[in-house]
């Protein structure tokens, strides 16, 4: 009698589980923080990209930069940013958010956004990894060019050098 029911309890969890893969699966999608940028947003972020065009062209120049006017945006940023070699320090005014680091790997402190950025002749490239975004900087004279490889757009940056 025991075998009978033992098999019998085996039988209905065997039918328990069969019916628990043959529900349906509910996928709950949730909405990217447009503030905070998860890595599945897929979008560079406006702060980020400054923040680049400013590493950019103190690493490339070797020059102090003091502010930027984002031509896309139309707008000043106070974002200043200064190079040693490979090694970075800037601060984003606007929010009051730290940058830096040594080449390949910077960070943002305000969002913990990570970029990878490599340096050949007067240019940058890299990756975003907040919005797993690639992208590619010139630099000539006081202006900084970004194309945001996710976007297909580019970004003109006019750097103010500190004197």
């Amino acid at each position: 009698m025991q075998s009978r029911s033992n098999g019998s309890a085996l039988q209905q969890f065997d039918m328990d589980q069969r019916r628990s893969f043959q529900q349906p699966v509910t996928i709950i999608e949730r909405e990217v923080d447009p503030v905070h940028g998860l890595c599945q947003s897929h979008v560079m972020q406006p702060d980020i990209r400054a923040i680049i065009a400013a590493s950019s062209h103190a690493l490339v120049t070797g020059r102090k930069v003091a502010g930027l006017y984002d031509q896309t945006q139309d707008r000043h940023r106070r974002i200043a940013a200064e190079a040693r070699g490979e090694h970075l320090q800037g601060l984003d005014g606007d929010r009051n958010v730290k940058f830096g680091g040594t080449l390949p790997e910077l960070r943002e402190t305000g969002t913990g956004a990570a970029i990878y950025m490599e340096i050949a002749d007067d240019t940058t490239k890299g990756f975003d990894r907040s919005s797993a975004g690639h992208f590619t900087c010139r630099i000539e004279d006081q202006v900084v060019q970004l194309y945001d490889h996710a976007d297909s757009a580019w970004f003109t940056f006019v750097v103010q050098a500190a004197e």
